[in-house]
């Protein structure tokens, strides 16, 4: 999932403040878990992001288990197999309500 730079960061903070050996870094637009994902402490938490427009809005929603991506799937970093990536990423391209 992509968010606009605001709403990353935003998402990032509460991140960091729930996972205190996460790493968010706005130059590279991802957060990350120096280890694999099977060493990850799970706090039992679910996870909801509301989406929407003016025209409505809806809820998404996953377990905390089931959140995380192992390294290979997100990076080709020699050192991706080590890591534990959040898949939600900042997007740089900012509002845009123009078609």
């Amino acid at each position: 999932m992509w968010l606009p730079d605001a709403d990353w960061i935003k998402f990032s903070e509460l991140m960091v403040k729930n996972y205190p050996d996460i790493l968010c870094s706005q130059s590279e637009n991802v957060c990350y878990f120096q280890s694999t994902c099977s060493n990850i402490t799970y706090n039992d938490h679910e996870f909801k992001i509301e989406v929407g427009d003016e025209i409505g809005t809806f809820t998404l929603k996953v377990n905390e288990s089931e959140f995380f991506v192992a390294g290979e799937l997100v990076s080709s970093d020699s050192r991706a197999n080590e890591l534990c990536y959040v898949p939600v990423f900042m997007s740089k391209l900012g509002y845009n309500d123009l078609w």
